[in-house]
């Protein structure tokens, strides 16, 4: 399988995911390019978060700051549209581990449990700031 035809499969499956969700919540879903995963490896995503060592860049060119920047945007343009409103977000384990954990300021807290698989938790915008009140355990 290519690279494009796993990204591909990965997008289906968060689209798969979320409209399961609109159905038994009765909401809308929108599509947002900026919520994309990074191909990236375990390699990478320790240096990035671990190490704390931003330089390295994915093959596509992608680096952690601009992973972060587009995650962050989505996350902005959300709050600002709905806001005071709670929001199911369906991402991508990778681009929402690193971006959440640089934004909630978790940092090497995160490694080890990266984002588990369709598994909610809550993250806050207080106007000023990003919380992950917790971190959800890995599942076995």
């Amino acid at each position: 399988m290519t690279g494009a035809a796993v990204s591909d499969l990965r997008e289906r499956c968060a689209e798969q995911t979320a409209e399961l969700l609109a159905t038994v919540l009765t909401v809308d879903v929108a599509t947002m390019p900026e919520l994309v995963e990074v191909g990236v490896s375990a390699h990478m995503l320790r240096a990035w978060i671990v190490e704390q060592d931003l330089g390295p860049r994915v093959a596509d060119g992608e680096s952690v700051h601009q992973v972060v920047a587009r995650v962050t945007a989505a996350f902005q343009k959300i709050v600002s549209t709905h806001p005071g409103e709670t929001v199911a977000v369906v991402g991508h384990v990778a681009s929402l581990t690193v971006t959440l954990g640089h934004l909630c300021a978790l940092g090497a807290q995160v490694w080890g449990t990266p984002l588990p698989h369709a598994r909610p938790f809550l993250v806050e915008w207080d106007g000023q700031a990003w919380h992950c009140p917790t971190w959800p355990d890995a599942i076995d």
